[in-house]
């Protein structure tokens, strides 16, 4: 009789672990795949020898408020997710003044050092750079192509 009670309590714990191991496999396999990604998370270009290279999705370190938003602008322009602007790079700059490095003849600026962000982001093998301050104000330089 304790045979036929032990049955019962294995196939569930079977079941169980079945259930968790495909969850898992789930998880890990879906997160491209048609699933909502988190806004902050975003694809960095690689640099590597071999073709093709793939952008890395990056989600431990969240974008910059001003390269997000800058990131955002772009998509908005193009009518597509943010996740499908590549970031090339951005990294922290001090500009020379509020042009924020992008002055246009006739214009004037205030003539204050202002710390910002360089960021360059990729969209249909195109690259756009855009200049920030720290805040909320960027400005999109020329597009430059690779």
């Amino acid at each position: 009789m304790k045979q036929k009670g032990l049955a019962p309590i294995l196939i569930v714990i079977l079941i169980a672990i079945l259930a968790v191991g495909g969850y898992l496999i789930y998880k890990q396999f879906s997160s491209n795949a048609g699933q909502t990604i988190n806004p902050a998370c975003y694809y960095e270009k690689v640099i590597c020898k071999k073709a093709p290279c793939n952008p890395i999705l990056r989600c431990e370190k969240p974008l910059p408020t001003p390269v997000f938003l800058a990131r955002d602008n772009l998509a908005q322009q193009f009518k597509v997710s943010p996740i499908e602007i590549v970031v090339v790079l951005f990294e922290e700059i001090e500009w020379n003044d509020g042009s924020l490095g992008c002055s246009k003849a006739g214009m004037f600026y205030t003539q204050a050092i202002v710390p910002g962000y360089k960021a360059i982001f990729e969209f249909k093998q195109k690259q756009y750079e855009y200049h920030t301050d720290k805040n909320a104000q960027f400005v999109v330089c020329q597009p430059v192509t690779p």
